[in-house]
């Protein structure tokens, strides 16, 4: 889906609208890796560390784990999920999809229109195994509301990393060692409060980043508007 479809797609789409230099631009924001050390920071630990808070919080235990093994194997495994899916997908999402509609609509309709698509992609990994028209809508329901806040998250993570499509296809990857069963939190924590507290990390982190983000675009409005009126 990614290499023969979405990606194609969306560098075609960019050459058409935008010619070689929008196809440039998107390249380079694939490459952009300078963002600042506290937004590296957050996109690298913000998740993890607010999942395993909340974890412990709704009543999960920590594991005695190898910590160097832990590390190790959880570095290996974002490595790879970048290299081989994440990167190319949010290219594709981030890149062209929900920075086009964000342009003509704003950031919240953006990421939730984009998160529909997104969900739609994911589908096909529950018709694995056995199933039931029932578990199918269930699936698409809970689908839909965790891209959204999925989606959301990256918006306000585009716009404070300077629309890094790097940065926002490790946060994904990030986000998916938090989540998934062979992932980070997994490995450190027994017990089941970890599938909720991934998702209330993702609310906190993005709601708390959104108001850090708007005030700081409010203070820099308010200083051009004092320099506006100290040129005039």
């Amino acid at each position: 889906m990614v290499f023969v479809a979405l990606l194609p797609a969306s560098v075609w789409v960019t050459w058409a609208a935008e010619g070689r230099p929008g196809v440039s631009r998107l390249v380079r924001r694939m490459l952009r890796w300078r963002i600042g050390v506290t937004w590296t920071v957050l996109v690298l630990a913000g998740l993890p560390t607010l999942t395993l808070t909340f974890a412990l919080l709704f009543g999960d235990s920590l594991r005695a784990v190898d910590v160097v093994a832990l590390v190790t194997a959880q570095t290996i495994g974002l490595l790879v999920n970048l290299a081989l899916i994440n990167i190319w997908e949010e290219t594709a999402w981030s890149g062209v999809v929900q920075t086009r509609l964000e342009h003509r609509h704003g950031l919240v309709k953006a990421a939730l229109l984009t998160a529909v698509p997104f969900a739609l992609v994911h589908m096909p990994l529950h018709f694995i195994g056995n199933f039931t028209i029932g578990s199918l809508i269930n699936a698409l329901i809970t689908l839909l509301i965790v891209c959204a806040l999925v989606r959301l998250m990256i918006g306000v993570f585009l716009r404070g990393t300077r629309s890094s499509i790097l940065a926002v296809a490790v946060l994904h990857s990030v986000f998916n060692r938090s989540n998934n069963d062979e992932g980070v939190i997994a490995a450190l924590v027994e017990g089941d409060g970890r599938k909720l507290a991934g998702l209330v990390a993702v609310v906190v982190l993005t709601a708390a980043l959104a108001l850090v983000e708007r005030r700081r675009r409010g203070d820099t409005r308010n200083v051009d508007d004092v320099h506006e009126e100290a040129s005039a």
